[in-house]
């Protein structure tokens, strides 16, 4: 009879895992819409790496999508997320500039103004906050990225200057602010 108890405990837990698993493999899409649907202020910090890691996908559908949910999730990160994000954006900014233009001009002034402060963190990171290096750092690494985006339309490139200037611009206003 304990036999058959533990085999039944055994079965019970193995499928209740499984169905978990399969749970949550299937519905990280839906959570993202969900969370975008209810303006949710919190994501969980599972859920949010795993959006933050699919800006990295193969598929351009999947790339838009996690750029419109870790936008949103980037106005109230904090701790390790909010540390997390800048880089997370800098590679995604890097391997997709036509997706970039694409989905930042569809941002709002907030949003754009996210995308500034993010990124602009990381470069003076990088920079050990030193104003000019990460003024330097910031031209760099942004023309660097502009350079090989060889596809790019002439209207997204005015954009993505216009993105430098205001990232530069941050840079600085950060720099003198931390001062």
């Amino acid at each position: 009879m304990r036999k058959l108890f533990f085999l039944m405990l055994i079965c019970f837990s193995t499928s209740f895992a499984f169905a978990q698993n399969s749970q949550k493999a299937l519905s990280v899409r839906e959570l993202g819409e969900e969370f975008l649907k209810r303006k949710s202020k919190v994501a969980g910090d599972e859920f949010s790496f795993k959006m933050f890691d699919s800006l990295e996908s193969n598929s351009a559908e999947a790339r838009e999508f996690c750029f419109r949910v870790t936008t949103h999730i980037a106005k109230n990160a904090d701790g390790i997320l909010a540390e997390a994000i800048g880089y997370y954006w800098l590679d995604y900014l890097t391997m997709y500039p036509n997706d970039f233009f694409k989905n930042y001009s569809l941002l709002n002034g907030e949003e754009k103004q996210l995308w500034h402060e993010y990124l602009t963190w990381v470069i003076m990171i990088k920079a050990d906050f030193d104003k000019t290096e990460a003024i330097a750092r910031g031209k760099r690494e942004l023309f660097k990225i502009r350079k090989s985006c060889e596809s790019c339309e002439t209207e997204d490139l005015k954009l993505f200057d216009d993105f430098t200037i205001m990232v530069l611009k941050t840079i600085d206003k950060n720099i003198q602010e931390s001062n």
